[in-house]
């Protein structure tokens, strides 16, 4: 624990400074010796943080890479994804950074969050954009697979990367459920999906 660096204050005029986040940077920076495939060590860990939270009255962000597959998720055990609150996945692509939501407890996962990064003196900025109109490439494909049929409408067996493979189901999944949130596109029957403008 006395290796978490950063945190997060919120300064009051009259009581002084209240901690609102620790973050964790990196997840497994800060677990060097516990197995992240352990369900049972990383439980232990995650215990530790949610007693350090709950003294501390504040939440605990912790940053975690992906898998070797990112389509997979979180490297290691899925006793982190149980255990946690909200799961935000950041993608980068050229200058522009996107962060989805793919968990969200108790509430409606929020809209995806776009941003253009740029160096101004040295500094990053961070700018933000409409991310909303920003797609994954398996969300690109879907849409492509959608544009390019003669029906205007495809099917999950359409949906192939440039190799001619399907994506994993939990990529294919996620990417279909956030356009069909979004109002892209809308399933019109099992397994088949049409743009959600001319959808009928």
């Amino acid at each position: 624990m006395d290796e978490v660096k950063s945190a997060i204050w919120k300064i009051h005029p009259d009581t002084g400074p209240e901690l609102l986040l620790i973050i964790v940077d990196t997840l497994a920076r800060h677990a060097v010796g516990v197995d992240e495939n352990s369900a049972e060590k990383l439980g232990v860990l995650i215990s530790a943080y949610d007693e350090l939270a709950e003294e501390m009255d504040c939440s605990v962000l912790f940053i975690h890479h992906a898998g070797k597959d990112g389509d997979r998720g979180m490297r290691g055990s899925t006793a982190l994804s149980g255990a946690v609150s909200t799961i935000i996945r950041c993608e980068k692509e050229g200058d522009e950074l996107t962060l989805w939501c793919e968990k969200q407890r108790g509430a409606p996962e929020f809209e995806p969050i776009g941003f253009q990064y740029r160096q101004v003196n040295g500094s990053a900025v961070l700018n933000s954009v409409l991310a909303n109109d920003h797609f994954t490439s398996d969300e690109l494909l879907i849409l492509d697979a959608i544009e390019t049929s003669k029906s205007g409408i495809a099917a999950t067996r359409d949906f192939m990367r440039s190799g001619g493979e399907l994506p994993p189901p939990a990529s294919l999944k996620r990417a279909l459920d956030s356009l069909i949130n979004r109002k892209k596109i809308m399933k019109v029957s099992r397994g088949k999906y049409a743009n959600f403008q001319t959808s009928t």
